[in-house]
């Protein structure tokens, strides 16, 4: 991964080439993903460190919150309980007070759960 790291780097370095460090990026996520599901954990903080760095060499700020806090946790539980029961209303309610909180409910597919991101971008919140 070093080396794709490297190649990636250079490739900005050449006149902000992205799309070849893009290539390098998805290069790089096919072996990562070769490695989780084979479930080699040796390799699996590799992967965690590769993803920090590329969010770090592009500068996304992905990686920048890594605990969820308990009461974020607290609500989100409440919010996924009040839809189960159908209880739309205090649901929204809910989805709306961790918004305000700063993190953006995604709802899974049917039969999946719900989670939050922290909110950094415009776009991540509908108007």
């Amino acid at each position: 991964m070093q080396e794709t790291f490297k190649k990636m780097a250079e490739r900005l370095e050449d006149d902000l080439n992205i799309a070849a460090s893009l290539a390098d990026l998805f290069e790089m996520i096919s072996e990562i993903n070769k490695d989780l599901v084979l479930l080699n954990v040796r390799n699996l903080q590799e992967c965690l460190l590769a993803f920090e760095y590329t969010d770090k060499l592009l500068g996304l700020d992905i990686s920048a919150v890594k605990v969820i806090p308990e009461d974020i946790k607290a609500t989100l539980v409440q919010y996924s309980k009040s839809r189960k029961e159908k209880a739309f209303a205090k649901s929204d309610a809910l989805r709306k007070d961790i918004e305000k909180l700063g993190w953006l409910v995604k709802d899974g597919r049917p039969g999946e759960p719900s989670t939050v991101k922290k909110i950094r971008r415009t776009w991540d919140v509908k108007k």
